[in-house]
């Protein structure tokens, strides 16, 4: 077994590699003609015919096999395979099913439906499979909501990945780490439980064990947020040293581990995820079936419209159209009842898979109840009794309530200094808060060079500021060394230049509607 494990690491041929001298395998009859038709060694072309290669092909030897196969380059080859394996693997045919793994352990279900993020599965594949580069871990990132779980267990059923790896374990995580780690593996290792909670330390006994198993072998972990975070970068040391592929979904944004984002649908394929729970039973899924019926129905504005409004977010796209499809409302109507903002007539969705996955409680609830479940505050709020946790705790949360007040939008980091009216003294512990708050997954920035100069912008994504502003609750008290700065500045109290004004104007008006928005909520309570 060792000595497989051994032959394996030292090939380090990825999936492009094999398919590369699969192909050239097929169609040499003769080596020395070859030879002498390629410019390859004759001996180095025989070792790697044979199978008995220790050493990872070169690049320019890769480029001239894949000349040999009518490609530009090694890279445009490995462009044709992406696609020929997206053409294989597309939602809208059928996959042969695989033949079942002992280890590959409790994978779970494949989606119902899958959209429109066919080469993010290859972005992850070429990921985990890539020899070149010491790296074991990646990250699988987005905000609540936007399909990293989905796009998780799609990965975890398709035959690139089942077939690539010996042993496959997913675990997921609510809101204890090492726990479910523990178990998780250990279990699926086939391991005495007992045992291993007696150890010294369960969790490097866990990591030994992994080390004795034939690679390669991944290990998913869904589902690592915010009450996590403190208890992922210990594991970190960990998960490195199994030999093992990890691959974990989570909002947070850890400096150390590589980062896959999930993105929002794009328009179109946030119609389809939309047509197909909305449009009734006995029309076609094909997506020119769910488009020609859209046309028949005259809804494709209000359809964009109510997309746009909900910024193409995966899983509010999918819940808005079955309550669609259930009360039978048009996506007018929807639109409409969202903009309301009325908890008490809000329109009820089904929580459904989503709610599963990720440990939720709530089966049915209000669009808005939902989203405000996914995000876990609790931490902000909670007194430890320790003086120096707590304080910092409230310093961020009052960052969070600035942010949710200011426009969703980039903003560098020389302007919220103005606004926070950060003194010389206190930048380190300010620019700190801001990193942490990024890694933790409440904002996200952004690093440009113009003129010269780096610099660094920072913004909170829309949903995640409903989130803060009905959770976290600022206020105008909360808010006031906020709008006392924007009145200075307006008014000129602060000697602010004119070009100074306008270049804040933008974040004067978003603060301004957000505080006649908490006025009316204070006087309808």
């Amino acid at each position: 077994m060792k000595r497989e494990k051994a032959n394996k690491e030292n090939t380090g041929k990825d999936m492009y590699e094999e398919e590369l001298w699969k192909r050239i395998r097929s169609q040499v009859e003769d080596v020395k003609q070859f030879s002498a038709e390629s410019d390859i060694g004759e001996a180095q072309l025989y070792r790697f015919l044979q199978k008995e290669s220790l050493k990872k092909t070169q690049i320019k030897t890769k480029n001239k096999l894949a000349k040999t196969l009518g490609f530009e380059s090694y890279a445009a080859f490995k462009k044709s395979v992406d696609n020929e394996v997206f053409s294989r693997t597309s939602s809208e045919v059928s996959v042969s099913p695989i033949v079942s793994s002992p280890f590959h352990v409790n994978i779970p279900a494949r989606p119902d439906l899958f959209l429109g993020r066919e080469q993010l599965l290859l972005e992850i594949h070429r990921a985990v499979t890539d020899t070149a580069t010491r790296q074991n871990i990646w990250l699988l990132g987005g905000i609540g909501g936007m399909g990293k779980t989905t796009v998780l267990h799609e990965y975890l059923n398709r035959d690139y990945c089942r077939t690539y790896f010996k042993w496959i374990i997913p675990i997921s995580v609510h809101h204890n780490l090492e726990t479910a780690f523990i178990k998780g593996v250990s279990g699926a290792l086939k391991l005495d439980q007992l045992r291993v909670m007696a150890s010294e330390s369960p969790v490097d006994m866990i990591v030994q064990e992994m080390q004795q198993q034939e690679s390669p072998s991944l290990l998913a972990i869904d589902n690592i947020n915010e009450a996590d975070y403190e208890d992922l970068t210990k594991l970190y040391r960990h998960l490195q040293r199994t030999g093992w592929k990890v691959l974990i979904t989570s909002r947070t944004r850890p400096d150390e581990i590589p980062r896959i984002e999930v993105e929002e649908l794009d328009i179109d394929d946030a119609m389809q995820l939309f047509l197909s729970y909305y449009i009734p039973e006995g029309v076609q899924r094909g997506k020119e079936d769910l488009f020609r019926q859209l046309k028949v129905m005259k809804i494709e504005k209000e359809l964009k419209q109510l997309l746009e409004h909900v910024k193409c977010h995966t899983l509010f796209t999918e819940l808005l159209a079955k309550t669609g499809n259930k009360k039978r409302m048009l996506p007018g109507q929807l639109l409409e009842q969202l903009k309301l903002r009325d908890q008490q007539h809000e329109i009820k969705v089904i929580t459904g898979a989503h709610a599963y996955h990720s440990g939720n409680s709530l089966s049915q609830a209000t669009l808005h109840q939902y989203l405000l479940s996914i995000f876990d505050t609790e931490v902000f709020e909670t007194v430890t009794g320790d003086r120096a946790t707590d304080a910092e705790n409230k310093d961020r949360a009052r960052m969070l309530h600035f942010f949710s007040v200011l426009p969703s939008s980039q903003i560098p980091v020389d302007h919220l200094k103005k606004m926070w009216r950060v003194e010389a003294g206190q930048e380190n512990s300010f620019e700190q808060r801001l990193d942490i708050l990024r890694q933790i997954g409440w904002i996200r920035s952004e690093q440009a060079y113009a003129n010269g100069k780096l610099t660094l912008s920072y913004k909170m994504h829309p949903l995640i500021q409903d989130v803060v502003f009905e959770k976290l609750k600022p206020s105008v008290e909360s808010c006031a060394p906020l709008i006392q700065t924007m009145t200075e500045m307006m008014s000129g109290g602060r000697r602010q230049l004119k070009a100074d004004v306008l270049q804040f104007q933008d974040y004067f008006s978003a603060v301004l509607e957000k505080m006649k928005e908490l006025s009316s909520k204070n006087l309808n309570a």
